[in-house]
């Protein structure tokens, strides 16, 4: 996000080593989350998707619900940028209802912008349109501006 992506992605190597090292399952789901996402920023799409899906499988074995729904997030974006648009929309559609159910909603403006592209790619212009003017009263509603750029 500061545009040092190489020491981002080190960063969160080392960060997974240490939760690792630690034996703590669920600093391990959170720093395989942020690598992840560092793929994801590099448009690294195929990485991202393998890095997820390991977060994928730890979360659900250890009951983390939250980081199956955003693993999931992850993959579904990047399959859409690996060209399998309705798989991504399906999944991203999936798990935004569970999670602002349970009152989630640390970085949805993400998961909108993420759910808005892959509709935009799988050529559902007025869904993606939706998908953004969504996104953009979330960020009016809770001031979080992460990805108010890319919105």
């Amino acid at each position: 996000m500061l545009g040092h992506p190489e020491q981002a992605l080190s960063r969160t190597r080392e960060c997974i080593a240490l939760a690792r090292s630690l034996s703590h399952p669920f600093s391990l789901a959170w720093a395989m989350h942020a690598q992840t996402v560092i793929r994801v920023c590099r448009r690294e799409w195929r990485e991202a998707q393998v890095a997820a899906e390991e977060n994928i499988a730890l979360s659900t074995e250890q009951g983390f619900p939250f980081w199956v729904a955003w693993a999931s997030a992850n993959r579904a974006f990047s399959l859409a940028n690996q060209g399998q648009h309705e798989a991504a929309i399906t999944t991203l559609s999936q798990y935004l209802p569970p999670l602002r159910a349970a009152g989630s909603e640390i970085h949805l403006s993400t998961w909108f912008c993420w759910l808005a592209e892959a509709y935009l790619t799988a050529g559902r212009l007025d869904e993606a349109l939706s998908a953004v003017a969504e996104a953009i009263a979330f960020v009016g509603k809770t001031g979080e501006r992460v990805w108010e750029s890319e919105i």
